[in-house]
């Protein structure tokens, strides 16, 4: 038996031991807060994130619902039950968490070494051999350099959730209200014509009006109600999207406060294109991409810049009895791989980092355009409405009510401005939904569709 064999054995041993056991990270000499991320310009600490809370996620019992409800508690409640506010959240998270492990120095790797093995016993040499990775070039601070702009890019991601899930809130809200309006004036409308129509059926048995009248009476009775029940199943559809959105069912059918949006204040084609795109976070994330590729260029250099490769073995020599140490440095001759395809790729990315910035700036120029020209037509039909058209359709009602009960006009005739008075109306409301949603889009930079918006690559 060799008897150097206990001593391969112990080795062995107690470096399977040391590669099993986990190594306690070295204790930082500056302290991190770590909290959800607030969005400071030119930030570039990274830190680690804590585990997640049981007050992190949102809980059942912390309701934020007021009765009756407010468009800004709407907007709060669905800030915190929104999933895809958290899970932008975690995205953010997740990519600090990469930024710090990218930013660390490489193991030291330590293995068993023997040689002449098999042979006499008394020639072979047996240790312990230690091998480090010496990174050069600031390669280590360049890539923790991009995984920062990597998270700036995921903190604007988060804010442009933040601000579609607002806009879809507002834009159910307005929704929720304008079909509520529209079910109480069609069930006043359906009321009136049931009353009617019971007049009618009763002078045409005193045989004072014609079959035709009282057939007119109750086709309007009829469709009244018909498109009565269409908007209440509206208004029913119109909940369960603004439900959907704030992320709990427990706010459908409460009272709300407000009204359309009917604000005095003008917005100016070129003030709300020029905030739209100085504020717009899709763009601040496609920045941070540039960025990101610019440090990519400067990465992708300094892979010419050759690492370093420390080995070095102490170990007992059997054939002199005692021990002795062998020390190898080595590097990468650039010799076929000289890293030049590598920093041209990372130049021609960087080009279409940028002109995707331009290309952004004229598609929100070009999204604007719509949404403004929605804002000024249902801005200038209001002032109509509320000018003409509203005015003269109740007074034509009123006359022609007169005219009918002294015997001037027909029931038709009446049924005709009735029928102009609610039409008015309802064509009235619909502008005013028309203009509450074009205000809120721009408000909102022009960010919609939260549950829509797919957050897996952070896009």
């Amino acid at each position: 038996m060799n008897r150097h064999l206990p001593l391969y054995i112990l080795t062995a041993a107690t470096l399977l031991l040391s590669a099993c056991t986990p190594l306690r990270p070295r204790a930082s000499t500056k302290s991190h807060a770590i909290g959800w991320p607030q969005f400071t310009a030119n930030e570039s600490a990274i830190s680690l994130p804590a585990l997640p809370s049981k007050s992190d996620a949102p809980s059942a019992d912390q309701s934020l619902l007021e009765k009756p409800l407010t468009l800004a508690a709407l907007k709060q409640y669905a800030l915190e039950k929104n999933p895809s506010i958290a899970a932008a959240k975690a995205h953010v998270r997740a990519a600090q968490s990469h930024a710090a492990q990218i930013g660390m120095r490489p193991n030291t790797r330590i293995g068993f070494s023997a040689q002449q093995i098999g042979s006499s016993a008394d020639i072979e040499q047996v240790g312990i051999a230690v091998e480090q990775e010496i990174l050069r070039g600031n390669k280590r601070q360049l890539d923790q350099e991009i995984s920062e702009h990597d998270v700036n890019r995921f903190r604007q991601v988060l804010q442009s959730q933040q601000q579609r899930v607002q806009t879809d809130v507002a834009i159910g809200y307005f929704n929720v209200l304008c079909t509520q309006k529209r079910v109480e004036l069609l069930t006043n409308i359906t009321h009136i014509n049931e009353k009617a129509t019971a007049a009618v059926e009763a002078l045409f048995e005193s045989k004072e009006v014609s079959k035709r009248d009282l057939l007119q009476a109750r086709i309007e009775s009829n469709t009244s109600k018909s498109l009565l029940q269409l908007t209440q199943s509206e208004h029913a559809a119109a909940w369960q999207v603004l439900a959907a959105v704030v992320g709990s069912t427990e706010i459908i059918d409460q009272p709300l406060v407000g009204d359309l949006d009917n604000a005095a204040d003008q917005i100016v084609w070129e003030s709300s294109l020029e905030h739209l795109l100085a504020s717009s976070p899709e763009i601040a994330a496609r920045q941070a991409s540039v960025r990101q590729a610019k440090a990519a260029v400067r990465r992708a250099q300094a892979e010419s810049v050759p690492d370093i490769n420390i080995q070095a073995i102490v170990q007992h020599d059997n054939s002199i009895g005692a021990a002795n140490g062998n020390l190898m440095v080595s590097i990468p001759v650039p010799m076929k791989n000289k890293t030049r395809a590598r920093v041209r790729e990372a130049e021609h990315k960087l080009i279409a980092a940028q002109q995707v910035v331009a290309s952004l700036r004229l598609q929100l120029q070009q999204r604007l355009a719509p949404v403004f020209q929605a804002y000024t037509s249902s801005q200038q039909q209001i002032t109509t409405y509320r000018e003409s058209i509203l005015v003269d359709a109740q007074e034509s009602l009123d006359l022609t009510k007169l005219g009918y009960e002294g015997g001037e006009f027909s029931y038709l005739e009446l049924l005709t401005a009735q029928r102009t008075y609610s039409q008015a109306n309802l064509d009235y409301l619909a502008a005013l939904l028309k203009l509450s949603v074009a205000r809120a889009k721009i408000n909102g930079l022009l960010l919609t569709d939260s549950l829509q918006v797919q957050l897996e690559e952070g896009n």
